[in-house]
This record gives structure tokens, C-alpha cells and sequence, in this order.
């Protein structure tokens, strides 16, 4: 609560009165949503997947400009974790992905096809059955066994807790929390690029 209140006294110092009535209404909406569709937020798939990669590696591969200039094609046979629309690269490379996750809600709204047919590439996909904004994922993605369901919560750190995980700035944070679960010993970074800046036109939701 006293991490969600900060959020809150930061937006209104920054954004104003009217933002903080609008991501209140919102992060509500997704607590309620979350609770009437909690089914779906169930332990049992993950436990079967804690620490099932010890001793191995993977690749945490990101979006930042850097990847244009990386040798992918290297990573086949290796384990990799990608993110929302990394499927633009499947013709570029002779792998398929064994982790995809998106937690992003205009990501997914927007790209939601491309989605649906890209998770049948991976071995496992992940996605928050409830977005913390309240945009419902799992009613709008195909009924594929691979998928385990994320629930947000508000917090800062590292959830042992699976499916519980904490949002982050970035889609990598839940992706780093997500393959610490699975017990990697090593984690490798690709274009996570340091040097990229938001537009300052962006917009905050």
C-alpha cells in the first residue's frame, strides 16, 4: 500500500490532479478484475517448473538498438527468453524462442494476431491473465497449453512466489524475476542497451 501511495504522490507532483484520478480508477479496476478472474492465477503449473533449468543458461534478449548489429542466429540450441514484438525478427533468424513473455497492455492490444500466432514458437509463454491497468489478457489469446499466467502485484524486488511477480519499469524486470524462478545460474543480456532514451513526448499512463 505505502508503495502504491508513493506512485500516487509522485504522479500528482509530476502530472497533476486529473492523472491521479485516472491511474487510481485504473490500477482499482485491475484489483477488482484480478479477484474476479483469480482462477486463472494458479500456483500448480509453476510449481512444476521451480529451478527445472539449474545449471543451465539463457539469453535475455531485448529490443534495444543494439540487436540489429548482434549474430542471433548463434543462439540456436540455446535457452532464450524474448519479449513483445520480437516476432518481427523470426525471419532473420534459424531459432525459435524457448521463453516469450509480454506484460505490456498497448503492446498486446495492438499486436494481439501477431501474438497469438507467435506462441505456438515458444515453449513456454507468459502474460498476466489480468493487466494491473485492468485490460483482461487471457480472454483474448488462444487456448494454448504452453501459456502460464502472471498475476501483478504492487512491489519493488525479486518474487520467489510465482505466479505473484512485481511490475517493473521495463518488461525485462518481470523477465529477469520469471527466470530466476526457473533456476538459471547464468543469465546473459542482449540488447538491453544502456544508451536508449525514451521521446520526451512520451506519454506516462
Amino acid at each position: 500500500m505505502n508503495f502504491l501511495l508513493g506512485k500516487l504522490k509522485n504522479t500528482f507532483l509530476k502530472e497533476g490532479i486529473s492523472k491521479v484520478y485516472i491511474k487510481s480508477f485504473r490500477r482499482v479496476k485491475g484489483i477488482v478484475l484480478q479477484f474476479i478472474y483469480r482462477s486463472h492465477a494458479d500456483p500448480k503449473p509453476w510449481s512444476t517448473l521451480k529451478n527445472k533449468y539449474k545449471g543451465q543458461r539463457v539469453f535475455l534478449i531485448g529490443a534495444g538498438p543494439s540487436i540489429n548489429k548482434t549474430p542471433l542466429y548463434l543462439l540456436k540450441n540455446e535457452n532464450t527468453m524474448v519479449f513483445n514484438r520480437f516476432f518481427y525478427f523470426s525471419e532473420r533468424i534459424n531459432w525459435d524462442p524457448t521463453f516469450y513473455l509480454t506484460v505490456d497492455d498497448v503492446t498486446f492490444i495492438d499486436t494481439i494476431n501477431e501474438i497469438n500466432d507467435y506462441i505456438p514458437k515458444a515453449k513456454y509463454a507468459f502474460f498476466p491473465y489480468v493487466h494491473y491497468r485492468g485490460v483482461v489478457f487471457f480472454n483474448k489469446i488462444k487456448n494454448n497449453k504452453n501459456i502460464l499466467w502472471l498475476k501483478q502485484v504492487m512491489g519493488k524486488g525479486i518474487s520467489n512466489a510465482l505466479p505473484k511477480i512485481y511490475p517493473g519499469s521495463s518488461v525485462v524486470i518481470e523477465g529477469f524475476q520469471i527466470l530466476q524462478y526457473l533456476g538459471f545460474d547464468e543469465i546473459y543480456v542482449l540488447g538491453v542497451d544502456m544508451s536508449f532514451n525514451l521521446n520526451r513526448k512520451v506519454e506516462y499512463l
